[in-house]
């Protein structure tokens, strides 16, 4: 009798991607259709699911809340404020607000980790199933679960934070942590994995979790690739928009995707403007030729 938020959220998400592959084969029809249950679907959750300053995580079978500020357990939970910005959800001022309260509330930048909400299932009266198995500040239990920490700085990036997006990069950065004295000694895993968990109960705070065993290293990777450098492979192209933070310069790479090379430099000006080989551009083409490509932005 439960009803999850961030499940339609996500539904919304795969159905409009979904939309675009149906054009790609003529099915005008059916990608209408999956648009418009992707924005019933949204608008929904709009209506039901803001709680004041951040959106809800579920329902339980009985009707109560999860994830609001009313709930003993799992008053936040960092999947619905991300995925408010990745599902694409209209109202920008109620994304705003979701980022900060999750950086507010489940960001520990003290020890480089974000939980997945807080406070963890423990000794409340609401059985959520079984994240409650695992003890409090355990993995999907009020630990940082890595694949909700890239997904909240892919929607920092997203929505045009690029400072604190970036800020997010670094510190998940399994690297990070071996750059001083101190995280290290809680972590102690590896530095060249990045860890699908790290801990935030008491005995055990800030130490990683399953390491190799991960999916979101290619999150991560995807991430930076696409949201922080902006390169995006898109059918025939390559469209280029980054979300650099202030203290970039800009950066230079060399693409070679389906035997196009691109040799691309952008430079950080605070304008906009894409050449190719000296010629403006909306976007770069995959047709087997080389380009020289400068993007400034």
């Amino acid at each position: 009798q439960g009803e999850g938020v961030w499940l339609p959220q996500f539904l919304a998400l795969l159905m409009k991607r979904f939309s675009a592959v149906s054009r790609q084969i003529g099915e005008e029809e059916y990608a209408d259709q999956l648009i418009d249950t992707a924005q019933k679907l949204l608008q929904t959750v709009e209506e039901t699911a803001w709680d004041g300053a951040w959106y809800l995580r579920a329902y339980f079978d009985n009707g109560e809340k999860m994830g609001s500020r009313e709930s003993e357990e799992c008053r936040i939970d960092s999947l619905t404020q991300s995925f408010s910005v990745l599902s694409g959800m209209k109202d920008k001022g109620r994304q705003a607000s979701a980022l900060q309260e999750v950086y507010e509330q489940l960001v520990d930048r003290e020890h480089g980790l974000v939980r997945l909400f807080t406070p963890a299932f423990q000794s409340g009266s609401q059985d959520p199933g079984y994240v409650k198995a695992y003890p409090a500040g355990l993995r999907e239990n009020g630990g940082q679960y890595t694949h909700a920490a890239v997904w909240y700085a892919m929607a920092l990036l997203q929505s045009g934070n690029a400072e604190r997006g970036y800020e997010l990069i670094r510190m998940l950065n399994p690297a990070q942590r071996y750059a001083g004295d101190s995280l290290w000694r809680s972590y102690l895993t590896e530095p060249y994995y990045m860890a699908a968990d790290i801990y935030t109960n008491p005995d055990a705070y800030a130490r990683g979790g399953w390491s190799v065993y991960t999916g979101a290293a290619g999150w991560y990777y995807k991430t930076i690739t696409e949201d922080l450098l902006g390169i995006r492979v898109r059918y025939d192209r390559i469209e280029l928009k980054p979300c650099l933070p202030r203290e970039w310069n800009g950066f230079s790479a060399i693409l070679k995707v389906r035997g196009t090379r691109i040799d691309l430099k952008v430079q950080h000006t605070g304008t906009e403007r894409l050449t190719d080989n000296g010629q403006a551009a909306d976007y770069i083409p995959l047709d087997g030729a080389e380009h020289k490509v400068m993007l400034e932005c």
